[in-house]
This record gives structure tokens, C-alpha cells and sequence, in this order.
């Protein structure tokens, strides 16, 4: 993909859509320098497209700097309701909760992301607020203990893994590797598939398999403490097996992350869901550190209620 879009844009240097895609594909790859250098290359070339607007708050480092590229998106395109129940939650975080309440009288109270907001601000501490999952994770490691071992649950190509597992002592992956088990809401059995390959990182080790099958067997034996745990399973079912299985290696020290938490149609069902099932159970609550609404993340400590 990265050679096509570099060759599109050498063919056409006035192809706006081509930089706004290719600003995509790098912010995936972790070069949020460059990402944000071809939204506004996109943007240079197409002033009036709110869409690379809406990509390049993808690059801020600032609740302020997000909101100031949003306002710029919703100028071109009034009518981009994720782009205003997005400044209205960055408002709202801010205490300025005018413009979210105004949202809640005109009736959107059920929509996904406001949803998502209304939960966080629910909340009795507020998190900090990122942009993008590299900036989270980040954040996660710079406060997690980086002598333990990560692990993470849900690997598909290896993307995060392979990004987080060097700032820790070794790093266990378990997925299926031939894709979800189960649908997920649109989203069908088999989707996300590496076709029954593991990942080649160093320092890590693969197991692959479903959860409820693979995990009791490779917790039966004693497993190190974790420093850091990324949860990107999807699925409740996953989630919860995985939360369940994982309970040992947990402390007060341990920070979770889970990537599909907030913002999605049916969130309460999912990851949401599976978090506060493991915590009644086992007598435990959740510190909510940190959010972000673009890559629908959340990172998050347990503790004893």
C-alpha cells in the first residue's frame, strides 16, 4: 500500500486524496510526524475536505490543539455529527459542558459516542485524553513496572506487540490467528485473520488457540507478575476469558489497556462489559487513567474495593 501511495502521489502531486489515505496508513505505522505532514499536504491541496481535517486531530498532542483542528473540520462540514459530539466531549473534559448538554435536549443521548462520553464524565477521577493508540500506549508504558512481563491478548499482525513488547522484559501473545471466533456485532466469525500465522517479534513468545482452550492450560503453570496487558480480543466472551484466566498476574502495579472499550454501537455489551462482570465477581474496582475517544481506548487499573 505504502509503495502504490507514493507512487500515486509521484504520478499526481495535486492527488489530495492520495495524501489523505497515505496520512492514514502512516499514522498506523507509528509516524505521526509524517501522518500529520500529509493531512496537511491534503489539506493544502483540498482546503475544503473535512475528512483530512478529521484525520489530522488524529496527530494532536493537545486536548486544545484537537479541538482547534475539529472546529476547522465542522467549518467545512456542519453537518459531521462525529466531529461535534467530539468537540462537545473535548469541551466537556475541559468543564465547558454547554454544547454536550445541548446534545442531550436535542435527543442524541443514545448515540454511541455521546454514550461514551456521558460514561466518562461519569466518572470520579477524570482521565487523561489522547489522540492517537501510539500516544496511549506510551503513556501506558511510561507508568507501568517495565521489569515485569507484558502480555496481550488478541495479536492478529503483531502491530502493538510488536511496539509495546521491547520496553518489557518478554511479552506472551495468545490469539487464534485464524480470526474472531465468534461474530462481533457486523463484524463476522474469521475477520482479522492472519491466517494461521504468529507474528515473528523477539523477545516474545505466541500461543495460539481459543482462550477458553489455550489460556488454562498455559496458566496452570506459575506465571510472572504483569507490568502491562493489552486487551484486543473484541469479543465479551474473549475478554472475559481472558480477564478470568489472567486474575493471578494481576495487581495493584498492572496496567491494562483495552482497545475496543468505548464508542462502538453496542460498547456496554463488549469489553465494557466483560471489565465490570470480572470486577463484581471478584470483589475488585477500576481506576479509569486514560482515554481516547478517536481509537475508542482506555487504559485503566485494578484494585481491591
Amino acid at each position: 500500500a505504502e509503495v502504490n501511495f507514493q507512487s500515486a502521489i509521484k504520478k499526481d502531486v495535486t492527488f489530495a486524496a492520495a495524501y489523505n489515505n497515505y496520512g492514514n496508513l502512516l499514522n498506523d505505522q507509528a509516524c505521526l510526524p509524517e501522518a500529520r505532514d500529509s493531512f496537511v499536504k491534503a489539506i493544502e491541496l483540498d482546503p475544503e475536505d473535512h475528512i483530512a481535517y478529521w484525520n489530522l486531530h488524529s496527530t494532536a498532542t493537545s486536548s486544545s490543539q484537537a479541538q482547534a483542528i475539529i472546529e476547522q473540520c465542522i467549518s467545512k462540514s456542519p453537518t459531521d455529527e462525529i466531529a461535534l459530539f467530539t468537540l462537545a466531549g473535548l469541551q466537556a473534559f475541559d468543564g465547558n459542558s454547554h454544547a454536550f448538554k445541548e446534545l442531550i435536549r436535542f435527543g442524541f443521548s443514545e448515540e454511541p459516542l455521546v454514550r461514551s462520553i456521558a460514561w466518562i464524565l461519569s466518572l470520579p477521577n477524570s482521565p487523561s485524553v489522547f489522540f492517537n493508540r501510539w500516544a496511549m500506549y506510551d503513556y501506558a508504558i511510561s507508568i507501568s513496572e517495565q521489569s515485569r512481563t507484558f502480555y496481550e491478548y488478541g495479536v492478529w499482525m503483531g502491530d502493538s506487540f510488536k511496539y509495546l513488547v521491547p520496553h518489557f522484559s518478554h511479552g506472551f501473545g495468545f490469539d487464534t490467528f485464524q480470526g474472531l471466533p465468534e461474530d462481533w456485532g457486523v463484524v463476522p466469525k474469521g475477520a482479522y485473520s492472519s491466517h494461521g500465522r504468529a507474528p515473528n517479534i523477539s523477545n516474545s513468545t505466541f500461543v495460539a488457540g481459543e482462550f477458553d482452550e489455550s489460556l488454562p492450560k498455559f496458566f496452570a503453570e506459575e506465571r510472572e507478575l504483569s507490568g502491562l496487558i493489552n486487551f484486543d480480543a473484541d469479543l465479551f466472551s474473549s475478554t472475559y476469558t481472558a480477564l478470568t484466566q489472567s486474575k493471578k498476574i494481576i495487581d495493584e502495579k498492572t496496567i491494562l489497556i483495552f482497545d475496543e472499550f468505548i464508542v462502538n454501537q453496542n460498547w456496554e455489551q463488549d469489553e465494557f462489559k466483560a471489565l465490570t462482570k470480572f470486577c463484581l465477581e471478584n470483589d475488585m474496582v477500576y481506576d479509569i487513567l486514560a482515554v481516547s475517544l478517536f481509537t475508542k481506548q482506555v487504559v485503566c487499573k485494578l484494585r481491591s474495593k
